[in-house]
């Protein structure tokens, strides 16, 4: 009894695994798919590229975290992107990553990710490149485009990061703004009561994750954040887990769940050990600052309902920055993962810009802008 009660879920997973392999191998004689370890200051990353036309333009995606990876789920947002481009999306830290022995700064980790995205343009030489970053992810799009603009094309944020501690004093501004107008005294008392920027005051700056915690946990009151309810790996646990491109062990490393199986599968790291600096980092970043200017197109891609990274910052930095060419799209009830939130409509808009600033060919039929 025990036995089959093993074996049912284990050919259900072995199953379902196998057809993601399938589908992820199933590119076409025209295709490319692969899987690279890039090495950079003495840490592996892991770079999965995968394209139906080997000869198109390349696409780097650069997740959010720290720590992060979207490639269990690249498919849902980048599957039409493949049509038009050879897609790549990086691991650093996680999965397939090699884990950080020392702690980069964010200036490091940025590095790193350039070293990456050299790795990507060598091996597909002469290629134009879009970069896309969500979240961290715009950070380091926002600085490799400032610092060396001839590697790429243009730059695409989701999500985007203009000043952490302001976006998160106005998120909770607008958490009691809502709470007041609905008549629910507990939570707009609560809000008040959080850190206004959700930091300590430990120099260097660092996250308060228990005001953080609490926010979160308040707005979700109201419908205004829900990553941790849709997109995050502990709730899409069965995606992750037959994700073709991980191993059992990989995959466990991309959840770090505790109390399930892949916490002994995979034990939790010391994960914050790798980051501190990073986050440090990140709360001392203002994209206003450091990055009032780019010399390639830019557009952001933000939801409305972003409580993480909320867009009225980004509309703001949108208008204030210099470039050749900017716009800036809001997706109404979209929130911080916008491109999995609205798939559609991020691929229509990363390819309508792409084909305005000549990255790909354009196209008579509508505009996803």
């Amino acid at each position: 009894m025990l036995l089959a009660a093993l074996v049912l879920p284990l050919t259900v997973y072995g199953g379902m695994r196998g057809s993601r392999w399938t589908e992820w191998r199933s590119v076409g004689a025209e295709g490319i798919v692969l899987v690279e370890k890039v090495s950079a200051r003495g840490t592996e990353h892991a770079l999965f590229v995968r394209g139906r036309d080997a000869e198109a333009p390349l696409l780097l995606f650069l997740p959010g975290g720290p720590g992060e990876s979207a490639v269990p789920y690249s498919a849902e947002f980048t599957g039409r992107l493949q049509d038009h481009f050879v897609v790549a999306h990086a691991e650093f830290g996680v999965g397939r990553g090699e884990p950080y022995e020392n702690t980069p700064t964010l200036e490091e980790y940025t590095a790193d990710v350039e070293a990456v995205l050299d790795r990507f343009r060598s091996r597909f030489a002469g290629r134009r490149v879009l970069l896309i970053g969500n979240s961290l992810g715009s950070i380091h799009a926002l600085r490799i485009a400032q610092r060396s603009p001839g590697k790429v094309s243009g730059i695409v944020t989701i999500g985007q990061t203009v000043d952490w501690p302001e976006g998160s004093a106005l998120s909770t501004a607008e958490l009691q703004r809502r709470a007041l107008a609905a008549g629910d005294a507990v939570t707009a008392e609560a809000a008040a009561s959080l850190p206004q920027t959700l930091t300590l005051s430990d120099d260097p700056l660092m996250i308060d994750f228990a005001a953080v915690a609490k926010q979160r946990e308040l707005l979700r009151r109201f419908g205004m954040e829900r990553v941790a309810e849709r997109h995050v790996p502990q709730v899409r646990w069965l995606t992750t887990l037959t994700t073709p491109t991980h191993s059992p062990r990989e995959a466990c490393n991309l959840m770090w769940a505790e109390g399930t199986i892949c916490a002994l599968i995979a034990p939790h790291p010391n994960w914050w050990a790798q980051w501190n600096e990073v986050i440090s980092g990140v709360l001392a970043f203002d994209a206003r600052k450091d990055v009032p200017a780019l010399d390639v197109p830019y557009l952001a891609i933000s939801g409305t309902e972003d409580w993480i990274c909320p867009a009225e910052l980004v509309i703001r930095y949108e208008e204030a920055l210099s470039a050749p060419w900017k716009d800036i799209l809001l997706i109404e009830g979209a929130g911080h993962y916008t491109h999995l939130d609205a798939p559609d409509r991020f691929q229509a808009a990363v390819l309508a810009f792409a084909r305005k600033n000549g990255l790909l060919e354009a196209e008579t039929v509508g505009s996803g802008l």
